[in-house]
């Protein structure tokens, strides 16, 4: 969650470009996030994302979202 705080710095309306690599729920060793997250927490949490970057993206702002692995949500954590 720390990225998130960082962002709450950056003027609104300001960004042409986001690219956003997420956990994925996949018990990972993150410095600055809990991977191993309840599946409600985890399904919830882009929302917290989501929302920071419509802050700051300019109205014809992009995000381009990199998943380079589906995670397997019947046996997450």
């Amino acid at each position: 969650m720390r990225g998130i705080e960082q962002r709450a710095t950056v003027d609104d309306d300001s960004i042409t470009l986001i690219i956003n690599s997420p956990p994925y729920h996949v018990a990972k060793n993150y410095n600055s996030h809990n991977d191993l997250m309840d599946l409600q927490s985890y399904l919830n949490f882009p929302e917290k994302v989501w929302t920071k970057y419509r802050r700051v993206s300019k109205p014809r702002g992009k995000v381009q979202r990199s998943t380079s692995q589906r995670p397997d949500l019947t046996t997450a954590v």
